[in-house]
């Protein structure tokens, strides 16, 4: 299968810095910032001026004359971005889902543009698949379609969606799987499982952006600043948690439906009820508290999270002795086994999160805070 990429040369459109010449020569010391590094402070109104904090990104411009100069506005010599252009031709696409798996790699990996060919012709069911494909993934659509060719266009700007910040969407996403499974088990009411496959479908897209973004940040570092993900450490840790975050909202529409198949028109003991309804808080608050130490660098969340993960495991026996003594239908009893077993499993996914948060806030801070006590009051 011959591949060809065609960059185009198309860059990013940039704006230039505002002209500003109020701020006088002034002598800074250099002090350490690392083993190898030296750094220099900003003049604070020049900073101010142009909207700066912690975390922002600025261009260091070398000039002719051997001066640096340090631009907000990254219209120095920066690295040009330019679209990335992938076309795949293949005498005979013989299966859909063959279709499906070239699409959603070269999305991931980077592509703006990718174009099949087949000199054969697609048929109505490929062409189907590759438009399903495209609604799963964010900002990629079919912008040309006939029998020979199938073009799809990457509208997404890396620049504007930060790791940090689909992280934390995902991390909602499963945090609203939770309290919708929630309510449907303290009523015994109907499962929403099209809202939770909706859910679960939008946990897949956010991991598939999670990669893309993360691909690009490692082929380009001026990005990776931007993204906030601008060493090794970071890129590996994203990617782990981003996995684990859509394994999570994969384990709970599972658990859903196998839930749905335990209260479809049967009752459930009110002590086991409160049992099961308690794995699905102790997920949530799991699932929060993970989500804001990774956010935060917070060693003292993390190690909460992490005691929690011990705590999953004697829950799940216990309900599995409850499960026993209820003695409910086969069926039933079966159902909710898998639900439990989902919902152990997703609490114990949660401390992954919590072991890459905990390497984050000693990596970067070089402390680390104790965990709360059980008798403290949760933030």
């Amino acid at each position: 299968m011959p591949v060809e990429e065609r960059p185009s040369g198309k860059a990013f459109p940039r704006t230039g810095p505002r002209a500003w010449t109020g701020l006088p020569p002034s002598p800074r010391h250099l002090h350490r910032s690392g083993p190898h590094t030296l750094a220099v402070s900003l003049p604070k109104n020049w900073v101010e001026r142009h909207a700066l904090s912690r975390g922002s990104v600025v261009w260091l411009c070398g000039q002719e004359d051997g001066r640096l100069a340090v631009d907000p506005f990254g219209s120095g010599p920066a690295p040009r971005f330019r679209e990335r252009v992938l076309r795949v031709e293949e005498a005979h696409f013989s299966e859909p889902e063959v279709l499906a798996r070239t699409v959603f790699g070269a999305y991931v990996v980077g592509y703006d543009r990718i174009e099949l060919a087949d000199g054969k012709g697609f048929d109505r069911d490929r062409q189907k698949e590759v438009a399903r494909v495209a609604r799963s993934l964010v900002g990629l659509q079919v912008v040309y379609l006939d029998r020979h060719l199938i073009a799809l266009q990457s509208f997404v700007d890396p620049r504007r969606h930060t790791i940090p910040q689909i992280l934390a969407r995902a991390g909602l996403v499963v945090t609203e799987m939770t309290q919708l499974l929630s309510r449907a088990m303290e009523t015994q009411g109907r499962i929403p499982l099209e809202e939770l496959r909706e859910m679960e479908s939008e946990a897949d897209r956010l991991y598939a952006l999670t990669l893309r973004q993360l691909m690009l940040a490692h082929q380009d570092s001026g990005l990776a600043g931007l993204l906030d993900v601008s060493e090794p450490p970071d890129l590996l840790g994203s990617r782990v948690v981003g996995k684990v975050l859509e394994e999570i909202a994969d384990l709970l529409f599972r658990a859903g439906s196998a839930l749905g198949d335990g209260l479809e028109g049967r009752e459930i003991p009110p002590r086991l009820r409160r049992d099961l309804c308690s794995h699905l808080e102790a997920l949530r608050a799991m699932v929060t508290d993970a989500s804001r130490s990774l956010l935060r660098e917070d060693s003292a969340l993390a190690h909460r999270v992490l005691r929690s993960q011990e705590e999953a495991q004697r829950s799940l026996r216990q309900t599995e002795l409850a499960l026993a003594r209820a003695r409910l239908p086969r069926r039933q009893t079966a159902s909710l086994a898998m639900f439990a077993w989902g919902m152990g499993t997703a609490r114990h996914l949660c401390g992954t999160i919590a072991e890459v948060a905990l390497n984050q806030s000693i990596r970067s801070t070089g402390s680390v805070r104790s965990a709360p006590s059980e008798g403290r009051e949760r933030s």
